[in-house]
């Protein structure tokens, strides 16, 4: 049994870098480019979507604010046989609810009820490490980039989705979850690159600002919508469409029978 998953594991781990090589990729990133499309001709249509947004606005929490975010994105990003207007996005989703609630208690746990038992804290933070793939110590930035990584690491991103193909019951929000570790262990290679060279974009980004002198504030301006406007859609339809197709690839190992 262990020896079948252990095949199982390298078959779509080499699947998951076969993705990467060029000509896929190629693909890839113009299905992204069409997806990226999509999203910005669905999103005039979403104003009807406010639930978390309007409580972020209210209580400032920057917590629900990319909660909002990252399901809007994913919403407009997701394939659908619905057409993608105002009638698409009236749907109750507790998808942004969840997100926000997981990111505080993700945040909580570690001052709260392990910061007396350094073992616990140090399996926290490399459960962390493995699954969100954070910690990485050459990561500097402004504070406003510091809740970031865990919003946007391919994780999150492919739990958002599975809760929006999910019925709306608690079991099957649990199961969502469930599946989107599935998905991230069976193709970690894959979100571990695609990640990587995210963080390196925003990294980047912001050590060009520092290495400047005296970079006029209009910069700093573009440099946001940029980040929020162009490169996290992209990246958030680049998932998207990876998550179509080893959903439809790998049917039976995250909706079993």
């Amino acid at each position: 049994m262990l020896t079948k998953l252990v095949e199982i594991l390298k078959l779509s781990w080499r699947e998951s870098l076969e993705a990467l090589q060029l000509q896929l990729l190629g693909r890839f990133l113009l299905l992204s480019l069409r997806t990226f499309t999509q999203i910005y001709l669905s999103l005039p249509f979403a104003w009807f979507f406010p639930t978390a947004l309007l409580a972020g606005l209210i209580l400032g929490n920057t917590a629900l604010l990319y909660s909002f975010y990252i399901v809007l994105l994913a919403r407009a990003a997701r394939p659908s046989i619905e057409l993608k207007r105002t009638a698409y996005w009236r749907h109750f989703t507790p998808a942004d609810w969840i997100l926000f609630l997981s990111a505080y208690c993700y945040q909580s746990v570690p001052l709260v009820t392990l910061r007396d038992n350094p073992v616990a804290l140090t399996m926290y933070h490399t459960v962390s490490k493995i699954f969100l793939l954070e910690g990485n110590s050459w990561f500097s930035g402004s504070a406003q980039l510091g809740i970031l990584p865990f919003f946007f690491s391919p994780l999150i991103i492919i739990w958002v989705l599975f809760m929006l193909d999910a019925q709306k019951t608690i079991i099957e929000q649990t199961k969502a979850f469930f599946r989107a570790v599935t998905m991230m262990v069976y193709n970690y290679p894959f979100f571990l690159i695609s990640y990587e060279v995210l963080r390196v974009l925003i990294v980047g980004g912001y050590l060009l600002t520092t290495v400047m002198q005296n970079p006029h504030p209009s910069l700093y301006l573009l440099g946001w919508i940029v980040l929020f406007m162009v490169i996290i859609p992209l990246y958030v339809s680049f998932i998207t469409n990876y998550y179509v197709k080893r959903v439809h690839d790998q049917f039976t190992l995250y909706y079993k029978a």
